[in-house]
């Protein structure tokens, strides 16, 4: 039952996530980015289709898109290059700083009410508990996910 459960709630989500099929398209997309708010998303999506080829480049895509987000007060980015250190912090070992990443993704998602971001912490974070044998919490953070998604989906917040 609760292996279904992770599936149901994961399948939405990571069915939007990039993989290294898409660099060169998303490379295009961020060399005729015109906006710094742009440019922030595109390296968090790059970061992500990078993760499991070239971690190092995930990295410093998500600490610079981190960087520039705190510089100009961008929220979304944020969350984003946050909830992307927190799955990088994760697949490096240090859970203790993935799981403060991932929540502080969750506080700033829920300040700024921006579903999207909620969702992607919620699973990070369920992912983090689970690993440390923490199910019912990681559980409930999945089943918060998926309410979420249920309740607040939008084809529009995928694509921006």
């Amino acid at each position: 039952m609760c292996t279904l459960i992770i599936v149901n709630a994961l399948l939405p989500v990571y069915g939007q996530q990039e993989t290294t099929v898409d660099v060169p398209r998303l490379l295009k997309e961020y060399a005729s980015a015109t906006t710094d708010t742009a440019r922030i998303i595109l390296k968090c999506r790059l970061g992500e289709a990078y993760r499991s080829s070239n971690p190092d480049t995930s990295f410093i895509l998500a600490t610079e898109a981190l960087s520039k987000s705190r510089e100009i007060n961008f929220k979304k980015g944020e969350v984003h290059s946050k909830v992307l250190l927190c799955v990088m912090y994760r697949e490096k070992g240090d859970l203790p700083y993935a799981l403060e990443l991932g929540l502080d993704a969750l506080r700033i998602a829920e300040k700024e009410q921006y579903p999207f971001g909620r969702i992607y912490a919620m699973i990070r974070v369920a992912n983090i508990y689970i690993i440390v044998r923490d199910i019912e919490k990681g559980i409930s953070y999945l089943k918060k996910a998926d309410e979420l998604l249920k309740n607040d989906y939008d084809d529009y917040q995928w694509v921006v």
